[in-house]
C-alpha cells in the first residue's frame, strides 16, 4: 500500500482469508470491508486476501435454491412502477441470473449517463422515467436502477462501491481515486454477494470537469 489514506483496505468480494504482517486488520462480514483495527493506513503495509473464485454464467443459471431468511429484507422493495411492469413481463424466466442480467443489460443499453454520479435518493418515479420517459439518469442512478429491479425480480441486492481496473505501470497494477465505481451487488445462494460491473452505452459530455479524475472510455458514446 502506497498513498492510502483512513483506515479502510482494498479486498475482494467474498473474502475467506487475509494473510498480514504489521497492524491488526478486521473484518467486516456484512460490508465486506477489511480495515486497520487501530490508527491509520501505514505506507508500506502488504497483506494477502484470498477469496471465492467467481461463479461461471452456467453455475448461476443452475441455482434453484431459495433465498436465505436473513437476506430476504434485501430483497424488500415498494411496488413496482407500470414502466418496471412491462419490464419484467419481457424479462427471461430461464433463471434469476438470465433476467437480471436481461433487466442490467436493458438498463446499460437504453438509458444515458448524465451527470455526476453523485449518491441521492431514488425513487420509483426516477426508475419510471428513466424507462418510459427521459431515458436519462446520473451514473448513479443507473446503478441504483439496476439494484432496484434486481429486487423487483426478487433478487437480494444492494449498491456497492470499489475499483474497477487501474493501470500497470512497472509491472504493477496501480488504482487511484478515478478507478472508484459504483455498482450493484447481488446476492445467488451458493455464491454470496456478486459485484456486477457494466458501463453504459451512451452518455452526455461532460462539461468543466477535471480530466484527471475522470475515466475515459471509447466504447462509451456521446
Amino acid at each position: 500500500i502506497a498513498g492510502l489514506g483512513g483506515t479502510v483496505l482494498p479486498g475482494l468480494p467474498n473474502t475467506v482469508g487475509i494473510v498480514a504482517e504489521g497492524p491488526k486488520l478486521a473484518y467486516d462480514a456484512r460490508s465486506g470491508s477489511i480495515r486497520v483495527a487501530q490508527g491509520q493506513v501505514q505506507a508500506g503495509l502488504r497483506y494477502t486476501v484470498a477469496a471465492a473464485a467467481l461463479p461461471r454464467v452456467d453455475d448461476l443459471r443452475a441455482i434453484t435454491a431459495s433465498v436465505p431468511r436473513a437476506l430476504e429484507r434485501f430483497a424488500a422493495i415498494g411496488p413496482p412502477p407500470p414502466a418496471v411492469v412491462d419490464l419484467l413481463e419481457q424479462s427471461p424466466k430461464t433463471s434469476k441470473w438470465d433476467q437480471f442480467d436481461f433487466l442490467r443489460t436493458w438498463i446499460l443499453g437504453n438509458v444515458t449517463a448524465t451527470g455526476t454520479g453523485v449518491p441521492k435518493s431514488v425513487p420509483a418515479e426516477r426508475i419510471q422515467d428513466m424507462i418510459a420517459g427521459s431515458r436519462e439518469g446520473s451514473p448513479y442512478e443507473i446503478v441504483a436502477a439496476q439494484a432496484m429491479l434486481a429486487r423487483w425480480a426478487g433478487i437480494p441486492s444492494r449498491i456497492g462501491y470499489g475499483f474497477d481496473g487501474g493501470e500497470l505501470i512497472d509491472g504493477k497494477l496501480e488504482v487511484r481515486p478515478r478507478n472508484g465505481a459504483s455498482f450493484p451487488e447481488v446476492y445467488f445462494p451458493g455464491h454470496g454477494w456478486l459485484p456486477v460491473i457494466g458501463t453504459p452505452t451512451k452518455a452526455k459530455p461532460t462539461v468543466g470537469g477535471d480530466p484527471s479524475t475522470q475515466q475515459q472510455d471509447p466504447s462509451v458514446l456521446p
